[in-house]
């Protein structure tokens, strides 16, 4: 597999930059992405984008019912509360709807608000 770096992420490979790395977690879920530093509330984590490259930040953030990120209305993914180094940085896959991946599968997040199948499919889809 052949890597490429642009502003400290690695494409084709793992992501590592000061902010963030990616790391497995299981065979049920796969990879995730991990704080490298703290985050406050309210500090931008990266931007929304899950096209221009093969392997985004995005592309390796996963679901919680109780998430500490959040898109904002500028497209940023911005920490709702402290994220401290080696924690899973995540976001609410139905507060957040990608047209490209259309998630549809059991919510293994844990939260005690959970709402056990997460399924941000478009009506046209179901």
């Amino acid at each position: 597999m052949t890597e490429e770096r642009v502003g400290g992420i690695i494409f084709g490979g793992a992501i590592a930059t000061d902010d963030f790395h990616t790391r497995d977690i299981n065979s049920a879920v796969g990879v995730g992405l991990f704080a490298s530093r703290h985050f406050n509330p309210g500090e931008d984590i990266y931007p929304f984008d899950y096209w221009s490259r093969d392997l985004m930040p995005m592309h390796v953030t996963n679901h919680s019912c109780d998430a500490n990120g959040v898109f904002n209305e500028a497209g940023m993914l911005v920490a709702v509360r402290d994220i401290e180094p080696g924690e899973e940085i995540t976001f609410n896959y139905l507060k957040t709807r990608i047209p490209a991946s259309p998630w549809n599968f059991k919510c293994q997040c844990g939260a005690a608000n959970c709402v056990g199948w997460v399924d941000a499919r478009s009506e046209s889809e179901k």
